[in-house]
């Protein structure tokens, strides 16, 4: 459904994106995992056809970039900034008009019901608290239900329940068909949405598979404590005990999580993986085979 190959973009000799390939099933809901700079916002614009790379192809339903029509992508992108005298329906009236949608006002009520904005609807942009306002660039988003939602950094100023709704939503949706492309700076909120997994840093985007068939302990042991599950935390949450984490991965994991402490300049005293039968209980994690 969406296929990107090969994108590149530089901005004043500094790499932006830097060869990013990717493919999203119809249906699927991506995340790609990155603290500020990475790429992220920009590979969301480029996604949104407001910036246009160097080099490198984009696909939309078989349809090469500047060539899929607009009612495919919805998207919410930073920054975003409407005139603060508009109210918030008629916000929605335009951005259903833009994606030629018909039975604009059903189709209204239905989104502000689903994200809980509909006391919004009445209210001037210029009116509306961080989180509210967050809401209502959401809605715009959906609206008309488009095949592809790029989303970038869609929680930020949220509250809980707030959060419950937009990921409800995304979840009615993907059963659907709609596509999804997500950009945060780490996976804690996803932890119980299926999703693909990615991570970006200065450009560069690697594959992330969370796979939790018991294979390999890690063992990590490092003065740098607050350091290193900083660095995780984008991966996932991990059992921390004293200087020692301790957890099931994968070999293909056990590697990934090497890659990120190194790429975040983090020194450790010691980093072991043992191939290991693990049982997880709650005296810790017990395992058979010896280390290597």
């Amino acid at each position: 459904m969406l296929k990107i190959e090969k994108v590149s973009l530089k901005k004043k000799k500094k790499v932006i994106l830097e060869a990013v390939d990717l493919q999203v099933a119809q249906g699927e809901v991506c995340v790609i995992i990155g603290e500020e700079g990475a790429g992220k916002t920009t590979l969301c614009k480029v996604l949104a056809n407001v910036i246009t790379p160097d080099s490198g192809t984009i696909t939309i339903n078989d349809l090469v970039e500047n060539t899929y029509s607009h009612s495919q992508v919805g998207a919410l992108l930073e920054p975003m900034v409407f005139d603060p005298t508009l109210k918030v329906k008629t916000l929605l009236k335009e951005k259903c008009a833009y994606m030629q949608v018909k039975k604009a006002k059903g189709h209204i009520t239905e989104l502000a019901a689903l994200l809980g904005i509909e006391d919004l609807l009445k209210r001037r942009v210029q009116s509306l608290s961080q989180g509210e306002y967050q809401l209502v660039k959401l809605a715009l988003a959906f609206v008309g239900y488009p095949s592809l939602v790029v989303l970038d950094d869609p929680f930020a100023h949220l509250d809980q329940l707030s959060i419950k709704k937009v990921k409800a939503l995304i979840e009615e949706c993907t059963k659907q068909e709609m596509t999804f492309l997500l950009t945060m700076r780490d996976d804690a909120l996803l932890s119980k949405m299926k999703t693909s997994t990615y991570y970006m840093r200065d450009g560069h985007l690697t594959k992330h598979q969370v796979d939790l068939s018991p294979s390999v302990v890690l063992a990590l042991n490092t003065a740098h404590q607050d350091e290193a599950m900083i660095a995780l935390k984008a991966y996932h949450p991990r059992l921390l005990k004293g200087l020692i984490l301790m957890d099931v991965f994968t070999d293909d994991e056990a590697y990934t999580i090497n890659q990120l402490l190194v790429c975040h300049g983090i020194a450790f005293d010691e980093l072991t993986f043992i191939h290991a039968q693990a049982i997880h209980e709650r005296g810790g994690v017990h395992y058979e085979n010896d280390q290597h």
